[in-house]
């Protein structure tokens, strides 16, 4: 534990005072919340009743209230309007975008003489939630439960920036008057701050009754984004001071209101994947509206701001950047979070940066020594209780030939007794199978030896586990080259079907875990998610194919379950903590299909229990680096495929090529056995292939450049970009096109000749920088970005996630070659209907190439684009 500190005692007060929530706000007519939940359940009446879907009782059964404990929740105030005759108008997106405009002028008062308060905004608010509940014979009940979830929150959201300096004090605390001056405003002697809205009372409720009602929670959570976005935006060009800080309790109170609605979505969406699984990795259900916190700021970079205050010194900076990034987790409150790991890491130096005491900084890998240059002897991990006489135990070499497939080592004691080497038997459904991260000590390899201390541990805990047998690379994976080859073949098979997966990590071997409460619960998923055992390739493999079994090695080798874990902190735990259990899908338990019966047709899943597609693969693996060279490609090929494990990236794209037909009748282009990909997952500034058909392929999932390009806006889970299909010929795929000149030969402004390329617009400066970098010897260049699929895209606007957006460039004519508009020249004005261009019948007279990924910062004017259908890019 740590020792005494000033600075951390002040962090550890004012974090244990934020993480109580009815214990810690100043009690008044907002937050008295007993009351408050009494009084909904008695005014408000219940009409809504449940759709006949057999998906939706059989995961309600046996856990979930009856159906008759329902509600109905309106929240399309801004898209619809309800006349007095009975009929329903629906508003086009601009009048939809204007009326929540003016909604949001009328909140603080733009020109009212309205005096602006918490009951007020509080009305104001609620009218566009329209709930109505059921009295209930057991509301006491209810109302306890309601309270007791509210206070696992935390009692105030992250502070919002911009604070205004003058403020009347009435809208202050009043326990705050006497300790500061009337000049002195804080966050936390604010009245907004300490409020609880009545949207986030009925919300409770919602979440006591069922958690069914996720999506209607998640509709509430991205409107009262699009509400602070809209005021957000407002405040940028109000002069007036005293309009300034209206605006900014506004704000405020829809910060608060969002943050805790953002914790109850998670909270409903925890309690379903903890008990019927996790989707394989798919998030489309996780990634919330981005949003501005203040003007010209994103919730984005206020995270990135305020994120890391109070981080420990002892915690990998590269590790938290990965988990702050991560989509699942923009907004996230980290400051449990921090004061968790302090207290049980605090007194220790950070192991990023050899003979320094602080933590790398956390731009990439390469500048972290946990990932890249640091020495690390084989063997030298040893037990707790080791003897000093500890010898390396060699394997039976004998014993291993003699076998195939997957291979464990038996049992200290079931050895042969003429044999003191380490013998083998087949891995089975008893095998304990060992995951660690090989630079904390226990690497190496059977021929040269394993500690005999460790094979004692692992004989102990196996069979305290009831496993007769145990796995780990140390053992099982020999240096030939054809017996290593064979075992990585299995190495699937041997995580699936293990009794158990143990997860060896020297963080959480630190934590006492002989007392299992929620405190150590939390302490302990904490330093797993930060922990180098969760940022690495090949362990994050076994972990996915052993979600079923995986615990943890904690102190003084006490093992603990995972799910016990994870269970614990759901029920009891603070809430913000378990809305971090979402950001690790490999922790969650498979989702299981064979009882849902999902109705066949266009829209049904793909479920292949086990597998992942390209895109979450290859994000999942993006920022996980693996040890040895050409291990990324083979980790890659053994999640999206139990058959074939590919060892170059050439291969493993290959595989995936359809053939690509075309109709003589209509010129249209089929393909046939193709692999899908979303376009969204190849913006990267990953190196391609270059091989002709291929060289819009990564050469490998993990992002290889230290350029800083707001990776966490790019994944393929968040967004609704069309697919491409992987052809012998090429990626086929529609795409908007902006097609421009390399030269002289103004050919190339065929399709957008009359863009008006003014000095001023920035956007010459962004064709210099694409021109030298990616187009010298090409003739013409093209900027595209995915295509969004209407049917998919949000009524909001993703925005205020990115400071630049990607966009791909692609060069045609090299040098010698005919130019674009000679090649052309049969492409006239008849193709250009409604601005959507079939490429179809000019396949073979266009080549473009895949030259590679520029930022274009959000805030210069993009291209006119132009929809292409099925462009191929070789």
């Amino acid at each position: 534990m740590v020792q005494n500190d000033p600075i951390m005692d002040s962090v550890n007060t004012a974090i244990s005072n934020s993480n109580h929530c009815l214990g810690s706000l100043y009690r008044g007519p907002n937050t008295s919340t007993h009351e408050r939940f009494h009084a909904i359940l008695a005014n408000e009446r219940i009409t809504y009743e449940y759709r006949n879907n057999p998906i939706i009782r059989r995961l309600t059964r046996d856990i979930y209230r009856p159906a008759t404990l329902t509600c109905e929740i309106n929240t399309e105030y801004f898209w619809r309007e309800e006349r007095a005759d009975g009929s329903t108008v629906w508003f086009t997106e601009l009048n939809a975008k204007n009326r929540l405009e003016k909604f949001c002028r009328k909140l603080y008062g733009h020109k009212s003489r309205v005096s602006i308060s918490i009951n007020r905004l509080d009305r104001m608010y609620s009218k566009l939630f329209r709930f109505r509940f059921e009295p209930l014979d057991q509301s006491q009940d209810l109302v306890e439960k309601a309270s007791k979830l509210l206070e696992r929150m935390p009692a105030r959201p992250p502070e919002l920036v911009d604070c205004p300096t003058v403020m009347p004090t009435k809208y202050r605390a009043h326990s705050f008057n006497a300790l500061y001056s009337k000049d002195t405003i804080l966050w936390e002697q604010l009245k907004v701050t300490n409020c609880v809205s009545s949207v986030v009372l009925r919300t409770v409720i919602l979440a006591i009754i069922s958690p069914t009602f996720a999506e209607s929670v998640l509709e509430m959570t991205n409107t009262t984004a699009a509400l602070l976005e809209t005021v957000s935006r407002l405040s940028s060009i109000i002069s007036n001071t005293k309009t300034v800080w209206r605006a900014y309790i506004v704000r405020a109170f829809l910060w608060n209101s969002w943050h805790r609605l953002q914790m109850l979505y998670f909270h409903l969406i925890t309690a379903f994947q903890i008990k019927d699984g996790s989707a394989d990795g798919k998030k489309e259900r996780l990634t919330l509206r981005g949003t501005l916190v203040a003007p010209h700021m994103s919730i984005d970079e206020m995270s990135k701001r305020q994120a890391s205050s109070g981080k420990a010194a002892y915690m990998c900076g590269w590790n938290f950047e990965l988990l702050r990034t991560n989509p699942v987790c923009i907004g996230f409150d980290f400051r449990r979070f921090h004061w968790l790991y302090y207290a049980a890491f605090g007194d220790l130096n950070a192991r990023c940066l050899s003979g320094q005491s602080n933590a790398c900084r956390g731009q990439n890998p390469q500048s972290c020594q946990r990932f890249r240059g640091m020495v690390i002897k084989d063997q030298s991990a040893h037990d707790q209780e080791c003897p000093p006489d500890c010898t390396k135990l060699i394997w039976d070499e004998k014993s291993y030939r003699c076998l195939s497939g997957g291979r464990a080592a038996l049992l200290a004691g079931q050895e042969c007794p003429s044999s003191g080497n380490i013998q083998f038997c087949k891995t089975s459904d008893r095998t304990l199978a060992i995951s660690h991260v090989w630079s904390h000590g226990q690497g190496g390899r059977p021929e040269t030896g394993f500690n005999s201390c460790l094979h004692f541990r692992y004989s102990k805990i196996a069979r305290s586990l009831g496993c007769d047998s145990y796995w780990i690379d140390a053992t099982c994976i020999p240096e030939n080259h054809e017996l290593r080859r064979e075992a990585i073949e299995n190495i699937n098979q041997v995580f699936i079907s293990a009794k158990v997966m143990l997860v060896c990590d020297k963080d959480i071997m630190k934590v006492d875990a002989s007392s299992l409460n929620v405190a150590t619960c939390e302490t302990l998923f904490v330093a797993l998610l930060v922990c180098d055992w969760n940022v690495r390739a090949w362990t994050f493999l076994e972990a996915f194919r052993a979600r079923r079994s995986i615990h943890l090695l904690c102190e003084k080798n006490a093992v603990v379950p995972i799910r016990e874990i994870m269970q614990k902190i759901h029920n009891e735990g603070a809430i913000d903590i378990e809305m971090m259990l979402l950001s690790s899908p490999h922790f969650l338990p498979p989702i299981d299909d064979r009882e849902l019966a999902l109705p066949r047709g266009e829209n049904r899943p793909s479920f292949q229990p086990g597998l992942l597609d390209l895109e979450t693969s290859g994000n999942l693996l993006s920022h996980r680096p693996a040890s040895r060279r050409g291990d990324d490609i083979v980790i890659w090929s053994l999640l999206v495929s139990d058959k074939t494990i590919f060892y170059d990236a050439e291969t493993f794209w290959t595989s995936m090529q359809g053939e690509l037909l075309k109709t003589s009748a209509q010129s249209e282009r089929i393909i046939t056995t193709a692999i899908n990909i979303n376009l969204t997952y190849l913006i990267s500034d990953t190196p391609r292939l270059a091989t002709r058909g291929l060289g819009w392929a990564p050469i490998s999932p993990t992002l290889h450049s230290t350029v800083q390009y707001d990776q966490s806006g790019l994944n393929s889970f968040d967004s609704h970009s069309a697919i491409g299909a992987i052809t012998h010929d090429g990626l086929v795929a529609d795409w908007r096109i902006w097609i421009f000149s390399n030269g002289d030969d103004n050919n190339g402004l065929l399709f957008d000749k009359n863009f008006p390329l003014g000095s001023e617009s920035g956007f010459p400066k962004n064709l210099s920088q694409i021109r030298r970098r990616f187009l010298h010897g090409y003739r013409h260049g093209a900027i595209l970005t995915p295509r969004e699929m209407p049917a998919n895209r949000e009524r909001w606007e993703l925005e205020g996630r990115m400071r630049h957006r990607l966009v791909v460039v692609c060069g045609a004519g090299r040098a010698g070659a005919a130019s674009l508009g000679e090649r052309m020249e049969r492409y006239t004005s008849r193709h250009l209907k409604e601005g959507n261009i079939r490429w179809d019948e000019h396949r073979d007279s266009v080549q473009w190439e895949w030259r590679g990924v520029h930022p274009w910062d959000n805030d210069e004017p993009m291209p006119r684009w132009r929809t292409v259908r099925k462009l191929l890019i070789v």
